[in-house]
């Protein structure tokens, strides 16, 4: 499953930004290889620990921040093909290399938090994100704010005031 919060009005030094909560769960009580994949255009991207930043040439930038560290994978045809993105062309099947960002961890019940942080580049921010056995904590700015899964925002479709 797949929760996607809006913090509209930012929290503390950081601007408006999505947070991505993924759970897999396993049925049979085995543990499973799970991962989260985002595909990027082929713009300047680099990675810092928890931290991949995407930069594009307008000035705008965005920053994924998540609980793990990331795998980047650009035109990879083997072991599996990765990495590629469909281009308009007359020939079938032509791609052009596109950077996949993904994040893994085995378990059974397996939960990943990924910050989507979207901001110019007047405004660079850090951050992180880490999972806690009841919800999530977001610190920035010397600030930790920490949310329980169970808070009655998460339970439908809404925005963070």
């Amino acid at each position: 499953t797949r929760k996607v919060i809006f913090f509209k009005k930012g929290l503390g030094e950081l601007p408006p930004f999505f947070l991505l909560l993924d759970r897999f769960e396993s049925r049979d009580e085995k543990e499973h290889d799970c991962e989260v994949s985002f595909q990027l255009p082929y713009v300047p991207i680099s990675a810092f620990e928890h931290c991949v930043k995407v930069s594009y040439k307008n000035g705008a930038t965005m920053k994924m921040i998540s609980d793990k560290y990331p795998k980047i994978q650009i035109g990879q045809y083997a072991p599996h093909y990765i990495g590629w993105k469909p281009i308009h062309s007359p020939k079938e099947h032509e791609h052009a290399p596109a950077p996949v960002v993904s994040y893994t961890k085995r378990g059974l019940d397996t939960r990943f938090a990924t910050l989507l942080l979207p901001f110019g580049e007047e405004t660079d921010v850090s951050a992180s994100v880490s999972l806690t056995d009841n919800g999530f904590e977001i610190a920035a700015g010397g600030e930790t704010f920490a949310f329980e899964y169970s808070d009655e925002r998460f339970a439908t479709v809404s925005n963070i005031e």
